[in-house]
């Protein structure tokens, strides 16, 4: 197995001495390809140092850095990773010792060949401050450009990642194992063979969604042949009851989205179905109507039924679906020996007429003799 010191150039995106910055941001996608080599090489069981300065600084300070961290290990070869700029179109790999020519060759060949651009060459400088100044021999490749749209429409992280591993091992990526894979833009997941999924769900230890370039959804709603689901932080389809932005939500064992009036383990909940007050199958709370009958839904969600104090007046829910729906507000109805108004309210502390008849009422509601 190899040893090798890996770093992405220049520093973060948008801080001290950042990269090039076109259709593709250098400092942004040199540290993608560097996060996927180096668990590409370290998958391959190889020995391998992030040499990345990732501090706020000058380009000389920032060149120092990444020649002091190189220079601390005893390895075989320093890759340094960047993209071009000036106009141009491909891949490019530089040099300073004549013994890199050949793993510079493989690495432009195996780049262009991956991601279908112009291969450049190898290239040599002696105006390069890391070729010059690495213990060991060091290869700078210029993976695209940034400013050139037939190479943004080409660029792919993973391809290019894999195209370097396989031109510095001699071994393909396939035949390794499948496994998790993450880096600065988010998780994706590499078969056995290399290839990863896209724009599909897949059924790992569970279900997982990958968007079009092949990373995990999380965090976040994803809507799917006219169903919604949710993708939790880690990436896992979720189920049951989540509590998302503030609102809670049920989502069924298959993962979709329930709304409307539902029963969950024996109790009403309803889940909102305009997405007017609050959010489209949010859990809906308190009072509210139903077409000709109003209904309330408790803290928890769950439909009130039976006697209800609430706002210092006691309400009735019907229970027994009989004369109108189970869980709606019985109203101008007797309910064993108590009266209950045109608002909800169960009559107390007053005179009231009803069927032609007064009846008056005291404090806890009931008919005075």
């Amino acid at each position: 197995m190899g040893t090798y010191n890996i770093h992405a150039g220049h520093c973060p995106h948008g801080q001290g001495a950042g990269g090039a910055v076109g259709y593709l941001k250098e400092s942004v996608e040199d540290r993608a390809v560097k996060n996927l080599l180096i668990a590409n090489l370290k998958s391959q069981g190889n020995t391998v140092y992030d040499c990345t300065d990732d501090t706020n600084c000058t380009a000389r300070q920032n060149l120092q850095r990444i020649v002091a961290k190189c220079n601390a290990h005893s390895v075989e070869k320093d890759v340094s990773i960047h993209l071009n700029a000036g106009g141009g179109t491909g891949v490019e790999v530089w040099i300073v010792n004549p013994a890199m020519e050949s793993a510079a060759a493989k690495i432009c060949a195996e780049v262009a060949a991956s991601l279908g651009i112009k291969n450049r060459g190898v290239k040599y400088s002696n105006n390069l401050y890391v070729l010059n100044h690495t213990k060991a021999p060091a290869l700078l490749i210029e993976c695209c450009f940034v400013d050139s749209q037939t190479d943004y429409n080409k660029w792919n992280v993973r391809k290019c990642a894999d195209a370097i591993t396989n031109a510095l091992t001699g071994h393909k990526m396939s035949g390794t194992t499948a496994t998790w894979v993450k880096d600065n833009i988010g998780w994706w997941y590499r078969y056995t063979d290399g290839s990863y999924p896209k724009a599909q769900w897949v059924e790992l230890d569970t279900w997982y969604y990958f968007n079009a370039k092949g990373y995990a959804l999380a965090d976040e709603w994803l809507y799917y042949k006219n169903k919604w689901y949710y993708l939790k932080k880690d990436c896992r389809m979720a189920v049951g009851w989540q509590q998302i932005d503030g609102y809670w939500y049920y989502l069924g064992s298959d993962g979709v989205m329930l709304d409307g009036w539902q029963q969950i383990k024996g109790k009403w909940y309803y889940l909102d179905q305009e997405g007017e007050e609050r959010p489209h199958g949010a859990m809906v709370t308190g009072e509210m109507k139903d077409g000709n009958h109003t209904y309330y839904l408790q803290d928890n969600g769950a439909m009130a039924k039976g006697w209800i104090k609430r706002k210092g007046s006691w309400y009735y829910y019907n229970e027994d679906n009989n004369c109108q729906p189970i869980g709606s507000m019985m109203r101008n109805h007797w309910q064993g020996g108590y009266y209950l108004k045109d608002d909800g309210r169960m009559a107390s502390g007053e005179v009231l007429e009803i069927g032609g008849e007064k009846c008056e009422f005291d404090a806890d509601g009931k008919v005075k003799k």
